[in-house]
């Protein structure tokens, strides 16, 4: 039986959307491990350089286990559910947001937190597009020099913070732009296999299309050779027989009853191959062959 069109669709449809989930699954359980372990290295940092703090020990303290908090909860929601119930942007943005405070806690200019900013930008550029990724970048470098101007080292020179801001604000815009140009490329590469796949899908049906017509011009072929053959074996006997009846009806060599039933014989294989000649006539019409 030929399966139908309408179902094999809806099937399709239901496996890719079930091979889908998993695959965004997959992507926000890494998101929430990348942020694992980007507040394990905060808590390291501290570890290592509690001088980044300045007078605010306590506050960046309290400021990075609620960070370690946040993390897990996400671990926890994501390994429980399978989906986070937050949308990914506004997740970016807090972690944009816990970003700058862990900048303006830990050192300012010298804070090394400010390395998780690309990441952000890069993760909002990927989500929201090159035009968001960027006006995110600026907003962020705008934070970041707000944070360096605040929570620098007394010694620390307003001009420097300035320019340690727009340094950093520029770097964030340029790596917006440049995962804008990466996800173009990608997607235009995307385009182009897809593209490809859909010729050469094209190709193969055509050449499916191509075989089985030949398939069946061959096996028409085939069956009207078969036809004539039997049509050949069908007149080849009453045509031995008109030939022998005609040819001992001519000699003389039957006469009276033999004669009589020899004529009656002619006359059978003559309606006999009349009917074939009618029924080759009807099926010749019948197949649109102009022999009808």
């Amino acid at each position: 039986m030929a399966a139908d069109p309408v179902r094999s669709r809806e099937a399709s449809t239901v496996t890719a959307h079930a091979g889908e989930l998993p695959e965004r699954t997959r992507e926000e359980r890494q998101a929430v491990v990348l942020r694992i372990c980007v507040v394990l290295g905060a808590v390291g940092l501290l570890v290592a350089r509690p001088d980044l703090t300045g007078a605010r020990p306590v506050v960046a303290a309290v400021l990075i286990g609620l960070s370690a908090v946040y993390a897990a909860a996400l671990g926890v929601v994501s390994v429980l559910r399978g989906r986070l119930p937050v949308p990914p942007a506004v997740l970016t943005g807090i972690d944009g947001l816990l970003a700058l405070l862990a900048c303006g806690l830990t050192g300012g200019v010298a804070s090394p937190m400010v390395a998780a900013l690309p990441l952000v930008v890069i993760a909002i550029a990927l989500r929201g597009g090159h035009r968001l990724g960027q006006l995110v970048a600026l907003g962020l470098g705008v934070g970041y020099t707000v944070a360096a101007l605040l929570g620098s080292d007394p010694g620390v020179t307003v001009g420097a913070a300035v320019v340690a801001g727009l340094w950093w604000t520029g770097f964030l815009f340029a790596t917006a732009v440049l995962t804008g140009v990466l996800v173009r490329l990608l997607e235009r590469q995307l385009a182009d296999i897809a593209t490809t796949r859909a010729r050469a899908e094209s190709e193969h049906e055509r050449y499916l299309s191509e075989r089985a017509l030949r398939d069946r011009i061959v096996s028409q072929s085939r069956a009207r050779l078969d036809g004539a053959r039997v049509v050949l074996h069908e007149f080849r006997t009453p045509v031995a027989s008109l030939t022998a009846l005609s040819a001992d009806l001519a000699a003389g060599r039957l006469g009276g009853d033999a004669a009589r039933r020899a004529s009656r014989l002619l006359a059978d294989h003559a309606a006999h191959l009349q009917d074939m000649l009618d029924g080759l006539a009807d099926l010749a019409v019948a197949d649109g062959s102009p022999l009808g």
